[in-house]
């Protein structure tokens, strides 16, 4: 029997509203029950009988009017989705997981070396968590790369979700618009449930939206930058412009205060991963008054560390980890060199030399 319950079109082979309470395992005192716009008492419920094309709701009580965030028929409590990238280690990523009660995590794919195991052991880690991933294109400038790494995501975590990137511009990690919705338009085709990762222009998303995608995720600003919406009248207008559409706010998050600031304007969800990941790093390094000891005992010697030591008193600096952790290595090679030479600076009024890049 073809049956609208809640709105949603359901085969079930219930003769009485009991039935299919029984059926689709509803349970207990605190169900309200009407059929075809008539209330339908509890002790009525056995003797009503159903005929296709009934329209069943069916309701219980909710707290607060909490409303659970659908993506693609999904519900999803948290309105948090977090990414797995720039963790300082796996324990740490865990952690972060458990604690955030996310049920939604992105994964990168990456090359697998010759004998590497890595991978595995990583995809592991992420399902032992029992959260849904969300595997996504990151790194992929081409409309044809982002296509095969989906697909090749699709085989890989079995699912038709992808976070889909094409990126126009190396070193903001700005997507390139006209890609993003032509891979999405093939993607949706070959039946990805595609979730975009796009500005705050409204004729894209209208493009994205036209192609098939029923999800948005714009930036508040460029990934990484942790600087927090840039254009709230951008992000007003596209939630004003799209009020049925899930929309995700993907990247520039730094703050709390910045989720907030997004949420007051009406969007859906948020997704972090710099702002969790990099401030679970424990910045300020161990020893610091030894090292202070070291370099006043040492003098003008040139004296380097491994880590973020500089405005403690070292001359120059050893980094490897964070860079090739990186989702842009060379971008944050640039940023290290352009925070080396300024605490370098500080340092040449007591030395002639320049200060050394090592990364």
């Amino acid at each position: 029997m073809k049956l609208i319950v809640n709105g949603e079109a359901q085969d079930v082979a219930a003769e009485t509203l009991s039935e299919l309470l029984v059926l689709m395992e509803y349970e207990g005192d605190w169900l309200a029950t009407a059929v075809n716009g008539e209330l339908v008492h509890r002790e009525d419920r056995f003797d009503r009988s159903l005929n296709d094309n009934d329209r069943i709701e069916i309701l219980s009580p909710m707290q607060g009017g909490w409303r659970m965030l659908t993506l693609y028929g999904a519900e999803i409590n948290s309105r948090l989705l977090l990414g797995t990238a720039r963790y300082p280690s796996p324990a740490v990523l865990s952690e972060a997981v458990r604690q955030s009660a996310t049920e939604i995590v992105t994964v990168s794919l990456r090359r697998e070396m010759s004998g590497g195991r890595s991978g595995g052991a990583f995809f592991e880690m992420i399902r032992a968590l029992g959260v849904r991933m969300l595997p996504n294109t990151a790194g992929c400038h081409t409309v044809a790369e982002a296509v095969l790494t989906a697909k090749m995501a699709r085989e890989l975590f079995a699912t038709d979700w992808i976070k889909l990137e094409v990126i126009g511009n190396h070193d903001t990690l700005q997507p390139d618009v006209f890609g993003l919705v032509e891979a999405a338009r093939i993607l949706v085709s070959e039946g990805f449930e595609v979730f975009p990762y796009t500005t705050d222009d409204l004729v894209v998303a209208e493009r994205l939206l036209e192609a098939g995608c029923k999800v948005l995720m714009p930036w508040c600003a460029p990934i990484g930058s942790a600087a927090g919406p840039l254009n709230p009248t951008a992000l007003r207008a596209m939630r004003a412009h799209f009020p049925g559409v899930s929309l995700i706010v993907d990247a520039g998050i730094g703050r709390p205060s910045h989720a907030t600031a997004v949420m007051e304007l009406g969007f859906d969800a948020v997704l972090l991963n710099t702002a969790v990941a990099l401030k679970q790093m424990k910045w300020a390094p161990q020893g610091l008054p030894r090292l202070r000891e070291w370099k006043s005992r040492i003098g003008d010697l040139p004296l380097v560390t491994i880590g973020g030591a500089l405005a403690h008193g070292a001359d120059s600096v050893a980094v490897v980890t964070d860079v090739m952790r990186h989702e842009n290595p060379e971008l944050r090679t640039k940023q290290w060199i352009i925070a080396t030479a300024q605490a370098g600076t500080r340092n040449l009024s007591k030395s002639s030399g320049n200060p050394g890049y090592r990364f």
